[in-house]
């Protein structure tokens, strides 16, 4: 139900920032970006975490003071753990649904922003050893959190503009259960991508 609630509240934003109104700005955001992830508490007979690269869209409206910002972050994730039987490694993904406000204090070069997320599981699975196993489940659990943004932007012209967008979420719940342990998934994320202005 709030994975249901998370992703229709994302899709309206989205869908308000793809109709024009001539009272108000608006701006369309797409990045790749790469995730360093952390997690906390780390499990038993923890061994590593894979970073990987990911994408993310996001909506923007203006509020007049700053920007309502939306849309979605897929985030691909990795842990493994050396068991006795071998390395069990664990692999999925995350839908990441945030809501956040974006304030602009160094116009149009340098804006802050922060908000609240909810993270929906993607795809998982299960290795031994490299080998895929079949009928367990990978531990992976839907999630709120928060995150903070720093960005950067450089005009390009027809209302177009690079973006360096430096990002933290923080779990705000169980994200992932080893052995009945359960852990917070953290990442900073570091974005790269073009922005659309619309007026």
């Amino acid at each position: 139900m709030r994975a249901t609630f998370g992703l229709n509240l994302a899709l309206i934003l989205i869908l308000s920032a793809l109709t024009v109104s001539p009272s108000r700005a608006y701006e369309m955001l797409g990045l790749f970006s790469y995730n360093f992830s952390n997690i906390n508490p780390k499990p038993t007979l923890y061994s590593g975490t894979k970073n990987e690269i990911g994408y993310t869209f996001l909506g923007r409206i203006d509020l007049g003071p700053g920007l309502l910002e939306s849309g979605f972050q897929f985030i691909p994730t990795s842990i493994s753990t050396q068991q006795a039987f071998g390395e069990l490694k664990t692999t999925g993904s995350y839908w990441i649904l945030p809501l956040m406000y974006r304030y602009v204090f160094f116009p149009p070069f340098f804006s802050v922003a922060a908000g609240v997320d909810y993270a929906v599981v993607g795809s998982t699975n299960l290795s031994v050893s490299g080998n895929q196993v079949a009928g367990l489940t990978s531990g992976y659990q839907s999630h709120f959190g928060v995150q903070a943004s720093l960005e950067a932007n450089q005009d390009l012209g027809e209302n177009l503009s690079l973006v360096l967008d430096l990002r933290y979420r923080q779990g705000l719940a169980t994200a992932i259960s080893f052995n009945n342990v359960g852990s917070h998934y953290n990442f900073f994320i570091i974005g790269l991508g073009i922005q659309k202005h619309l007026e």
